[in-house]
């Protein structure tokens, strides 16, 4: 058998010690490359090219909606709401409520509209990205996205974000609600 020993006290020839810093360093600098591209991707992938039908499924949360969330809830003949779908402009998160039976889906629907420049130099609503987010377990569930705010530049260069959402269960939906994407 074949045995190498290393003493790590024992000092290299100065000429050892320096290529192998050399090579060290540039290790670490392939490596903090590399960290820097994936980082740099996934800030990018936020506010990605449009995107359309985003399907999640809700993450179950205890307790109820926060007290900021917009909320839209649809009735099905009772007088309150069997489903709720709330939007929660700080962290844009899209919370999903009901009280019915395990397994019964509620899909809470969204599209996110961003200002965009038309040719004769004005601006219009341009849909960029839609989906779903579905939860099938009584009580809340959150979906997590990221949108840009209405105040900040935007894919095509301008300012406005605006979101749009109704919650449906049972083949039926609520009316859509809307807001500027602002916090």
């Amino acid at each position: 058998m074949f045995e190498v020993s290393f003493d790590p006290c024992q000092e290299l020839p100065m000429g050892v010690a320096l290529v192998t810093v050399a090579r060290t360093l540039r290790r670490l600098s392939i490596v903090l490359v590399a960290v820097l591209v994936a980082s740099m991707a996934n800030a990018a992938a936020a506010h990605a090219a449009p995107s359309y039908n985003e399907s999640n499924w809700a993450a179950s949360v205890s307790g109820s909606q926060p007290s900021d969330a917009i909320c839209v809830g649809l009735n099905q003949g009772t007088t309150r709401p069997i489903a709720a779908g709330c939007f929660k402009r700080y962290g844009d998160q899209w919370w999903v409520g009901h009280d019915l039976k395990r397994g019964e889906v509620v899909t809470l629907e969204w599209e996110n509209y961003l200002r965009a420049p038309d040719s004769g130099g004005y601006s219009y609503w341009k849909i960029y990205r839609t989906g779903y987010c579905y939860l099938d377990t009584p009580g809340w569930g959150v979906c997590n996205k990221d949108y840009y705010e209405h105040s900040s530049t935007n894919y095509y260069g301008m300012k406005g974000s605006e979101v749009y959402w109704r919650v449906c269960v049972r083949g039926q939906c609520s009316q859509w609600e809307v807001t500027y994407n602002d916090q």
